[in-house]
């Protein structure tokens, strides 16, 4: 999902709902029970009227898809060290995985 603002890209957001099978290509080792987003980014301009605000808007839209195909939680993978605290005001927590990388859930 791309948020702009007229002609300003302001952030993007890439993800992919759980198929419901063992070991998918993420490493996913649970049944069909979430939404993992894979790249969140806002962007640096210091034209982007949305700074600050891309990851609630990132996260709200995430929610209402998982809710929506009737997921538990959304996963965001491999988050930067510097912004997992911002994550952590958000409801994410790090999840206990057995996959690649690191991995922050927020239980809806």
């Amino acid at each position: 999902m791309a948020i702009g603002n007229g002609s300003v890209l302001c952030g993007m957001v890439c993800g992919k709902a759980s198929k419901g099978r063992k070991g998918d290509d993420m490493g996913h080792q649970d049944d069909d029970t979430n939404v993992t987003l894979r790249f969140l980014q806002g962007a640096s301009s210091t034209i982007n009227p949305l700074r600050g605000h891309i990851a609630a808007i990132c996260l709200d839209a995430a929610s209402a898809y998982a809710l929506a195909l009737g997921k538990s939680k959304i996963y965001l993978k491999d988050p930067l060290d510097e912004v997992r605290p911002h994550y952590e005001k958000l409801g994410f927590t790090l999840a206990n995985r057995r996959a690649r990388g690191i991995f922050l859930v927020r239980h809806l």
